[in-house]
């Protein structure tokens, strides 16, 4: 979460917590569907708060922060990775009023540092999936260019070894948030129980749809109707944004069909331990 919108985060909003990788792209096309006003922490200016009313948030509709490159985020434009998913440009053009007046406000990053007034949503991912996930991304939308063992250890300290950031920022959510104010979401689960994972995450967001409602949005905001979208936009823009995806595949356990002995070493120590607590198979792994 960018500083300067910490301040203007108020007791009736929603974190979406989600390290990059695990699927916040698709949650927030989801909820962007279910007429939910959602927003990137990192990318966007939020309005105050307290200013907020239904059919009044469109004020904090897509106004990019300068240097939103600075987050760590792949380098590439914010508008450019809009063109790819067509749903969340489109967001505030298709809902010109929304249902309430509550905004879901991701953020990539740990909760180091600051712990939110309001509600959190945890979307976690196998860290091994969701580290893979991340390195195709950079691959595809920065200049990285090294080896996935080399990204995994951190390329000779360049940056902070993948799995460990992973592992801290999952954990300090957990951690920070009290129990009754936090909801974890499984990106795993999602996958094999949609309706029922988010019809209990609406439910701690205290928002009704239908069920009918709920399976719409999910249809429409599955891995393979995405992708049709971003084909298209990147048919319509060519080189303009690119031949990479973003979404690309949202494959459970791709890692088992990728990863080596010293790749799955990687994540021994606290990465291993919170794969563990969140429930994620760890016997691959040294101690």
């Amino acid at each position: 979460m960018r500083p300067e919108n910490r301040e203007l985060v108020g007791i009736g909003d929603v974190i979406l917590a989600a390290h990059p990788g695990s699927g916040a792209s698709w949650v927030g096309t989801l909820l962007t569907h279910l007429g939910i006003f959602y927003l990137s922490g990192e990318d966007e200016l939020l309005a105050d708060a307290q200013s907020q009313r239904a059919g009044g948030l469109a004020e904090d509709r897509e106004r990019a922060l300068p240097g939103a490159e600075a987050t760590g985020r792949p380098n590439v434009g914010v508008q450019a990775q809009l063109e790819h998913l067509p749903t969340l440009r489109d967001r505030d053009r298709d809902h010109a009023t929304w249902r309430e007046p509550v905004r879901v406000i991701k953020t990539n990053l740990s909760s180091l540092s600051w712990t939110p007034p309001c509600r959190v949503l945890l979307l976690v991912r196998d860290g091994r999936d969701a580290v893979l996930s991340l390195y195709h991304h950079r691959v595809n939308f920065s200049d990285l260019d090294v080896p996935l063992l080399d990204f995994l250890t951190g390329n000779d300290g360049a940056w902070l070894p993948p799995p460990m950031s992973w592992a801290m920022a999952s954990m300090s959510w957990i951690g920070s948030t009290p129990k009754d104010q936090i909801h974890l979401l499984k990106f795993e689960t999602c996958k094999a129980d949609p309706l029922e994972e988010f019809r209990s995450m609406l439910t701690f967001m205290e928002i009704e749809r239908t069920d009918a409602e709920i399976e719409t949005a999910i249809a429409a905001s599955s891995y393979n109707a995405m992708r049709r979208q971003e084909s298209a936009a990147m048919e319509e823009h060519g080189a303009e944004i690119g031949s990479g995806r973003i979404m690309r595949k949202g494959q459970v356990g791709e890692w088992r069909e990728v990863y080596t002995e010293p790749m799955l070493a990687t994540f021994k120590g606290m990465p291993r331990r919170a794969l563990k607590q969140l429930g994620y198979p760890v016997d691959e792994i040294p101690g």
